[in-house]
């Protein structure tokens, strides 16, 4: 089908296609490749998410599990262990910074809990 040359709002001619024809050869339209590597980024991005959330979550409760303990010699061990937890944490949300991805704190996180989690 040919596409047809019409007036946009502001008097200019476009090329005007059937949407058929955008959607598999128009500058807009990706591959299916292109569409796979994007849902693989974003798989990726989720996961290092879940792997942040989920080391600040165990961290926590380490941290509450040394609060109540009765042994000072397992509360030391237990910080230490939420210690580690939160530099994991860090480290990832350092790699999805370095790659470009916009830091972000979490609904009622704190900036100390933030700043616990890199390290600082």
């Amino acid at each position: 089908m040919r596409p047809e040359n019409r007036d946009d709002e502001e008097g200019r001619v476009t090329n005007a296609r059937p949407l058929t024809e955008l959607a598999t050869n128009g500058r807009h339209a990706t591959s299916s490749a292109e569409a796979a590597e994007r849902v693989r980024s974003r798989r990726e991005l989720l996961g290092a998410l879940r792997r942040i959330a989920l080391n600040l979550e165990t961290a926590d409760v380490l941290e509450l599990r040394a609060d109540r303990s009765a042994s000072p010699a397992l509360a030391v061990v237990l910080r230490e262990r939420a210690a580690h937890r939160r530099r994991t944490a860090g480290r990832v949300r350092a790699g999805l910074a370095a790659q470009g991805v916009p830091p972000a704190q979490p609904v009622g996180v704190t900036a100390a809990v933030v700043a616990a989690s890199d390290g600082r």
